[in-house]
This record gives structure tokens, sequence and C-alpha cells, in this order.
């Protein structure tokens, strides 16, 4: 059974695993993305076992895939009809012949998630528009099936693994896309290269989370004819030479943003010339795992630690990342040396890393032309006081503008990025402990809450908190949890270092003896020493300890900001700085950006802001499933600051133990929380009004029991009055204290009832009223909360209230009332005085 209980056949996978391979050829089955754990791979030909190793994945993995063409038996040595989480997997040249033309038709939509309805219908009908028109011109039938996402056509062929047969699949792919491809949907271009590897049929495509609208569905073959036809060569290449001639450009339609690859006179495409010429000189030392591959090498998307569905290719040719060229990227996974540099090679910029690709080619930059000395690296040394001495005029240099990325690495997807970072969460919610968890994810490359893992690596930890020997007792702890293998926890305790400075006063910014802020070396002493280690982020704990503490709040916090890009730039890496949210903020269950205690310089400073809100303060629903019982811990995961990516959903996660489960929380339509939270606010007001109680909109926000955040609650407030739900009265003559008051209102169409008009009179009772102290009530005029103690109240008995009133003057000419500056005479006469303005709110009866 898969994971939501639709049946998976391991007959069918074998049906399927012998219509791709009839004769009994050696195949790969391959699942890049597994939940929860590593890659694997095996090989195969033997097609029932393959069938029952790939029905016990399904479900278990975003999609589990094959090699459609047979692969070289010698590579069952690798792991022999098992499967195994091994880095190598099959490259083009380990292809013995090609036997498929695969087409792929793939519905457009955002990255990570399935297709809807609407979309998989549209890719099924243009598969068999597609069919239809490829039968009028003379090609058999092929086996029609659908991806579980979109649609595809495969028709056998027979032809050798050679550089020609590449082009003309490749031809045919671009040509069918010319035609057929529109905006709802694209024939995949890039499914030429032999080792391609293509859905099983029989099992469940699972990408991203399954929603009502987006579900998982089974990859199936719809219909195989009854005789599958190879398709006559001269057919192929009729189809492959249909494709146009690209048309000329018109001078005025010729980008004018230089790039390298076009660009071969400049500076920065002379080196990725070199560099494309020489992979030999930079390949093996940025990419140890690299294997020879059609006179260059091929890097696998497990090897860097991806998960992805396919390889970095570098040839001759060019350079091919096919495992995101159909996932949005701009450029369709071209790629150059320089991009390479940047991406996975640790380089900041075009500039460094064309410098990085000189040094490993052996030849200065001066030997590519590189006259430009006014471009050179910032300076690293400060002056005394702290201030660089301004270079000379630097016109921007379009070469390297357009190598020059919008956004910095991406070490987790749609989280974690090499940038500034800060994780706010109060005291005793277990932040500590979820950093622990997140680096072992990055250093095994696991999704972290559901996001991908594009670049794993190390992280340097330094605590200033809990101790070295705290930290370790948790890490391991996690790692029993999460039942890790030996070298998996080797793996880990190779990739996390702590250093523990708790006890010690190391500092990024400090104040000088003049009181003058100043930044320390920490910053460039961590660049110098790690600065070769692989360290894909570097943590402080807490971020407080770090700074020149919090008597100078934004310019402290800028200071450490400052400090911390030093690090982001010398490393290339994300810093994450770990701060405790406010007092107010914490128990309000605030989860904005400026959640956190102190200032806004760093959170502004910061280009992502995660906030972890303890889930029994949210006052928001939780997602089905969601509960915690007496031991567990929860809180919810908000992301209110992203910079280089779209709006995160909020994740709510639980913790039992050493164990971690999260909820995706599904989007909700605003007008639809709005109109709920009108709903629940009016119908307090009209509930409470029938008991006597009235409420200002200030007053209101103080009701525990509505459990609505203050925007929530201001907008419904907001929504009722627009709307004449609720509007606010004067108050009657007998509660108005000094000035006018008004209270809210709910009309009595929705279940109040007017406390001027009601006949219900409460039931006579022969013991005197308590004395208590009036509600505040708003000022109509200011807005101000006016806290003045109820007159002593009359009892009707000339004898008690006269002795009231001569305390009530006593107590007021000592100064024991609670009043200040009250006129004597207002004070005989028993009118209300204001109450102490240090009083505490929580004294005052405020029902």
């Amino acid at each position: 059974m898969n994971a939501d209980g639709r049946k998976v056949n391991p007959g069918e996978i074998e049906s399927a695993i012998r219509t791709l391979h009839p004769d009994g050829a050696t195949f790969e089955i391959r699942i890049p993305k597994v939940k929860n754990g590593p890659p694997c791979r095996g090989y195969f030909d033997d097609p029932a076992l393959a069938a029952d190793f790939a029905a016990s994945v399904s479900g278990k993995a975003e999609g589990v895939y094959i090699t459609l063409n047979p692969v070289s038996p010698d590579l069952l040595a690798r792991a022999n009809n098992r499967l195994n989480t091994g880095k190598t997997s099959t490259s083009d040249n380990e292809i013995t012949r090609r036997c498929w033309l695969p087409i792929d038709i793939d519905p457009e939509r955002q990255t990570g998630i399935s297709s809807n309805d609407a979309e998989h219908g549209s890719a099924l009908e243009l598969a068999n528009s597609i069919r239809a028109w490829l039968h009028s011109e003379g090609w058999p039938d092929p086996i029609l099936a659908d991806s579980g996402n979109g649609a595809h056509l495969l028709y056998r062929i027979d032809l050798p693994n050679d550089p020609d047969s590449t082009a003309l699949v490749k031809g045919i792919l671009e040509a069918l896309a010319h035609r057929f491809s529109n905006d709802a949907c694209k024939v995949d271009t890039a499914v030429y290269n032999a080792s391609r590897i293509w859905k099983l049929y029989g099992t469940l495509a699972a990408k991203g989370d399954e929603t009502p609208t987006r579900p998982h569905r089974l990859a199936r073959i719809i219909t195989t004819p009854p005789e599958t036809a190879i398709v006559p060569t001269d057919k192929l290449g009729e189809l492959s030479a249909s494709l146009p001639a690209p048309a000329a450009q018109k001078p005025s339609e010729v980008p004018t943003r230089p790039t390298a690859p076009s660009r071969p006179d400049n500076f920065f495409g002379r080196v990725n010339q070199a560099a494309i010429e020489r992979p030999d000189a930079w390949v093996p030392p940025i990419f140890p795992d690299a294997t020879p591959y059609h006179g260059g090498y091929r890097i696998s998307s497990e090897s860097l630690g991806r998960g992805l569905e396919e390889d970095l290719s570098i040839t001759p040719e060019g350079i091919k990342d096919f495992g995101v060229h159909d996932m949005g990227d701009p450029q369709r996974g071209s790629r150059t040396a320089i991009d390479l540099m940047i991406e996975h090679g640790g380089c900041a910029g075009a500039q460094a890393a064309a410098f990085k690709l000189c040094e490993l080619l052996g030849m200065p930059p001066e030997s590519f032309g590189w006259h430009c000395a006014a471009i050179a690296p910032p300076p690293t040394a400060q002056l005394e006081n702290g201030d660089l001495t301004p270079p000379p005029w630097q016109p921007l240099n379009p070469f390297e503008m357009a190598g020059a990325k919008l956004h910095p690495k991406c070490i987790v997807e749609g989280y974690l990025y090499a940038d500034l970072a800060a994780t706010i969460a109060e005291g005793g919610t277990g932040k500590t402990t979820v950093m622990l968890y997140e680096a072992i994810h990055i250093a095994l490359g696991w999704p972290i809450w559901g996001n991908r893992i594009v670049h794993p690596g190390r992280t340097l930890y330094v605590t200033a908190e809990d101790g070295k020997d705290i930290l370790s007792a948790r890490l391991n702890k996690l790692m029993e949890a999460l039942a890790l293998t030996d070298e998996q926890r080797q793996t880990v305790a190779d990739s996390i270092m702590v250093w523990d400075v708790s006890g010690s006063m190391v500092k990024l910014a400090e104040l000088d003896a003049r009181g003058n802020l100043k930044l320390t070396a920490l910053a460039d002493q961590i660049v110098t020493a790690y600065h070769d280690t692989g360290l894909v982020q570097v943590i402080f704990d807490p971020q407080v300890s770090f700074g020149p503490g919090e008597r100078i709040v934004n310019d402290g916090e800028q200071a450490i900001v400052t400090a911390c890009r030093r690090i982001v730039r010398g490393l290339a890496c994300a810093v994450r700085l770990i701060h405790h949210s406010g007092q107010s903020n914490a128990r309000g269950g605030v989860t904005d950006q400026y959640a956190g205690r102190g200032g806004t310089a760093l959170p502004d400073g910061c280009r992502m802001v995660t906030v972890l809100a303890n889930a029994r303060r949210v006052m928001t629903t939780p997602p089905t499933g969601f509960d915690l019982s007496g031991q567990d811990s929860g809180f919810l995961l908000s992301r209110p600051k992203l910079s280089y990516c779209p709006p995160q959903p909020n994740i709510w996660i639980r913790r039992r133990g050493w164990t971690y489960t999260y909820f995706v929380e599904q989007p909700r339509d605003p007008e639809a929380v709005r109109e709920n939270d009108a709903d629940k606010v009016a119908n307090f007001l009209a509930d409470e009004l029938t008991r006597g109680r009235k409420y200002t909109a200030r007053s209101l926000e103080a009701v525990c029991s509505l459990k609505l955040p203050r925007a929530r609650l201001r907008a419904a407030l907001a929504m009722l009055e627009v709307t004449g739900r609720v509007e606010e009265r004067d108050l009657p003559a007998g509660e108005r204290k000094g000035v006018k008051k008004t209270f809210l209102y709910c009309a009595a169409t929705f279940g109040a009832i007017d406390p001027e008009k009601s006949t219900d009179q409460p039931a006579s009772s022969p013991f005197a009223p308590p004395i208590s102290i009036a509600p505040p009530y708003r000022d109509g005029e200011n807005g101000a909360i006016d806290r003045r103690p109820s007159p002593p109240p009359s009892l009707n008995c000339a004898e008690i209230d006269g002795a009231i009133a001569a305390q009530w003057r006593n107590r007021a000419s000592k100064g024991e009332t609670g009043q200040k500056n009250v006129p004597a005479a207002a004070a005989a006469r028993g009118e209300n005085a204001l109450v102490d303005a240090t009083a505490n709110e929580s004294e005052i009866d405020w029902d």
C-alpha cells in the first residue's frame, strides 16, 4: 500500500518493466528523492524482483524511475538485483543501445507540486494530438501512458548509442516542441540523452504534498499497441529535419545584455572558453565524484546532494544541468564554468569565480585580458576609526553585471539561502534543539520540513549559552530518534562543529574604552579559519551574547549585522542569529518579523526571518491532525520575511520526545477569515450586552476568550462597523464619568438587547450590592482610557451613606484614596478622581 491507501500492484509494475525491456536486458531502478532518507538505486535483470523493490518504495518517495534504454550488464556489480544508497548511477556511455524515443508532455505549473485535474487533462489531450499527427505521417502506434502529472508517448526505435543518434533524437524533440508546445503544456526537449530515467509505471507520482486539488496519482500505461513496431529511420530523419532554422534577428532585436558564452572577446567569455577546453584542470577539484563523459565530465545529482532526477553534464559542446532544466530555471539548465563556480564552488560573484578558474587553470587573469584594476576585491583592512578609504571612481562593468545573480546560493529551498537569517523564539521553545535537528538534515541532504536541500554541507555552531557537552548529548538523542546508520552518524559528526564560547566574552561587536562602537576581529577570523571547510551555515546562539549589549539597541544590532555580512561574503554561507522574542510578543503569539525583543535593525538587516511561536499561545487554528498531548511541545514556524523566494506557508511542528512531526498549514481565504472573526466578535458582544457588560475597542483586546490577535480583532471590528452590525454609542447617563463616554453596541437584529430598553429587571436582594470599580471606558474624543473608580455607592440609608461619605472625605484629606492632586472640594463632594497612574491594570475589574 502507498501512503494514501491506493493499491500498488507489483504485478502491474513487473508487466511495465517487461514492456520496456522485453529481452531480459539489464536496467537501473533509481529513487532520487526519498522522503526522510537518502537517494538510492540498484541494477536489475530480474523484473519480478525489481517490481517488488519498487512497490515497497512507492509512496515513500517523490517517484520511482527506470532507465528506458538497456545498460551494460557489468553494472550489476554495483548493486546486483537490490537497492542501495550508492552515488554512482548510469551515464550515457554505459547505455548499450537506444530502444525508445521518449516524448514527455508536462503541464505548466509551479515547481515542486503535483498537477491539478485540468493541467493533467491538458497534457493527456496534447499527447493524443501528437499521436494522431504522427500517425498521419506514417508512424506506427506508440505506448500512451499517464506519468501521474502529465503524459508520455514511447515510440520503439533501434539506434546505436552514438553522437549522431543523440543529435537525431534531440532534433525530433525540438521539432515536436516547436509544433505542439503551448502555454498550458510543453514538450520536454531535454529528455534526449541515452541514459534518461523515466517514471516507472505502476508506482506513485508524489511530487510535493498532496492536497484535494493536487492529488498524487499512479503512473500507468494507458494503451499498448498489439505489436510494437519500430519507427523507420527515414521517418525519424524527416521529423528531425523539419525544425525551422532560427529566424535572423534584426539589429534592434539582438539582446543587448552581454553574456560570457556569447562574448568570447571579453574577459569572462575567454575564461569560460578556456575552462570548457580544459575541464580536467578545474572539474575534479570542484566535483571530486565527477566521472568521465563524452570528452568531459558528468556529475550525478546524488553527488551534488540535491536528490533531483537528472545530472550535470560538462562536455566540449557546453554545460547543461539536466536536474533543473524543466523546473522553472530561467536558463533552462544551461550553465557556464563561471556559473558552476558560483553555485558549487563557493565563489561570491562572477569576478571571484573567474579569478578562481584562472588559478585552477594555472593562468593569470591578465592573460585573458583582465586590465581593469579599478574593479578589484574590496579592501578588508579597516582604519583605526572604522572607516574605509573611498576608492577611485568605478563605473559599473557590463560583463560583471551579466554574470551577477539576483539571489545568493540556495541551501534549503524556500527556507535558507547564503545570507543573513534570524530565528526568533521565546525561551524554552526548544530552538537550539531545532537548529541541531536542521543541521543533521543539512549534513545528510535530507529535506527540512518538506523543503529540499539544494546544497548539503557543514555547520559551525557558536554557542554562548549551552555548553558543548549539552549540545553533543542533544545531537546524540536526535540521531537515535532518527535511527541513523553508523555511516550516517559519522557523516553528521564530521559535518557539525560546536564552538563553545559560554563563559567568555567573545563578541562580533563591542564598545571600546571611549564608549565607541566597533567591530571585533571575530568575523574575519572565522572566514580565515574555515574558508575551505565546506561550511553552508554559521549559527550564533544567542545573538544578544555577541553584541555590545542592549543599552544601545539599534546601533548594536546593526553592528552585528555588519559583522555577519563579512562572514556571508567571505564564506558564501548562511549566518543564522538565534534571537529571543519580546515578552509581550511571546505571550501574544506574535509571528511577524518584529517579534524579537530589542530594536528593528536586526530584522530589517536580515534577509530571512523565521519565528517559532509556542503552539499553545498562537491564536490561530492548527491544521487537521495537529494535536498536543500532555508531554508534547509544539510551535508554529512562520517565515514572515523571505527575500529570495515567494511567501511560504506556515508549518506546525509537534515535538514528542526527540521526534518531530510537521503539518503544513493550508492557505485560507483572507475574506473568509475576516468574516468568521467578525461573526465571533459580534456574537460575543451581543451575549455580553444581555449580561449588562459593555466594552470599548481597547478593553475588548484584553478578552482572552476571543483568541484573536490584535490586528485581526481590529480588522473584524472595522468590518462590523462598516456593515452596521456594531456601532459606537454613548453610555447611559448614569454610567458616564467625566467627559463623554462611549461603548460598542451590537445591533438588536443580531441578538443583542438594548440595555436602555430592556424590561428585564434583576431580582431584588436584601443584601447591598458589592462595591466594585467600573470597567474602563474609551473617551469618545481622544480615545484614552479613564481609570476612575466608581463613586461611593448609595444604599438609601442616611446613616450609612453619611458614614461612607465622611470616610471618603477623611481618606481624601490624608491622600489615601489613590488620587493625585484632587481638589479637596471635589473629594468632599465624593466625585470620582483619577486612579494613580502607577496602578497595575490587572488590579482593575475589567468587567
